[in-house]
């Protein structure tokens, strides 16, 4: 689910990435958690009442190829800049971490709500379905991963992480969509 924003009233969205990025073209934003907590043991501490849960973006291995392409043909690979996941263009078959920002996806840390923002369009290889609801563009599952941390009542902490890139879906017609599931 997602709630895609008008990027001039995106201002909350747009904190999130970089500005020498430029404007993006489209922005979407998670109804809720990408990943949940819930169901998680604490154990006979408790939840820690000081120490809220905290969620993360990573990428299997920097430079791990989206599976995408640029309207160009360029491939689209993945890098964690900062904890933002930023999906960068490169002329070759070779990352390269200083290409042009084809999207980035940024995680709220307090609630896991997933934010995209697209900056280049993406080929799409279907042109007879303009909104691609059945077979929209997504990234390898294990390319991303969510992490959700907890911390329970005297500051044990414990981390869970799972694959979320195929959860970002972009369509053709319409943007994205952001889905979830829990991690345990």
């Amino acid at each position: 689910t997602n709630d895609v924003a008008s990027v001039t009233s995106a201002t909350a969205q747009l904190a999130l990435f970089n500005a020498t990025w430029g404007t993006p073209i489209e922005i979407a934003v998670g109804s809720g958690a990408v990943v949940s907590i819930a169901g998680s043991n604490y154990g006979a501490d408790g939840l820690s009442s000081t120490v809220a849960p905290a969620y993360a973006l990573s990428v299997s291995t920097t430079g791990v190829d989206s599976g995408l392409l640029a309207t160009d043909g360029h491939h689209i690979y993945l890098f964690d800049e900062s904890g933002v996941i930023v999906g960068r263009e490169s002329v070759n078959t070779t990352p390269d971490g200083s290409g042009t920002v084809a999207f980035a996806i940024a995680i709220e840390s307090s609630t896991g709500t997933l934010t995209v923002a697209q900056y280049e369009g993406l080929y799409h290889s279907n042109p007879h379905d303009p909104n691609e609801s059945t077979a929209p563009l997504t990234i390898s599952a294990s390319a991303i991963q969510a992490s959700g941390t907890i911390t329970d009542g005297d500051g044990d902490k414990s981390v869970a992480s799972t694959g979320i890139g195929g959860m970002v879906a972009f369509r053709d017609g319409k943007p994205f969509s952001i889905g979830a599931f829990p991690i345990r």
